[in-house]
């Protein structure tokens, strides 16, 4: 062998080397970044399993309040009502803020409607009057918590969006 085969050989050697070195880095990020994604897909489909059960435990305890309470008023030092506040409370913590505010116009809603004075015997009002109130109370209500129900549903829907 002469010296130019030799250093030929080093060359190509050294080179080989070199393109090998280069591959398996870039395989590594390539590899690397996968996984990242991926966990923070799984992590973001978690998320969203958990904040699904805190919604429909929100919307189940608001359909409940508003049967059991349609004619008279709730305790709000009652039981039902305080796991109805930690229900909101936990939601409030983990939700986006466009469901956050959606969720506090609901909340408000019920709890003006369940806690409000459902006698209809009060000096100066027909009880005409405090039925109509009553209802039109319902009814914001329940279509306070039915927005809800749509953006939870927007929130708990939504896919991975790869960057």
């Amino acid at each position: 062998m002469t010296g130019l085969e030799v250093i030929d050989s080093a060359v190509k050697i050294g080179l080989g080397a070199l393109i090998a070195a280069f591959s398996s880095y870039f395989t590594l990020k390539l590899n690397q970044s996968f996984e990242e994604r991926k966990r923070t897909e799984e992590q973001l489909y978690r998320n969203q399993a958990e904040r699904k059960s805190h919604y429909v435990e929100f919307a189940v305890k608001s359909h409940t309040l508003l049967q059991k309470y349609a004619y008279i008023s709730c305790n709000p030092s009652g039981s039902d009502y305080l796991e109805y506040l930690k229900s909101f409370n936990s939601i409030q913590i983990l939700a986006p803020d466009s469901v956050r505010e959606v969720m506090s116009e609901a909340f408000n809603a019920i709890t003006v409607f369940i806690i409000r004075n459902k006698d209809h015997s009060i000096a100066g009002n027909s009880s005409k009057d405090l039925l109509d109130l009553n209802d039109n109370l319902m009814k914001d209500a329940r279509l306070k918590l039915s927005a809800f129900q749509k953006f939870a549903q927007l929130d708990v829907t939504q896919v991975y969006a790869k960057n």
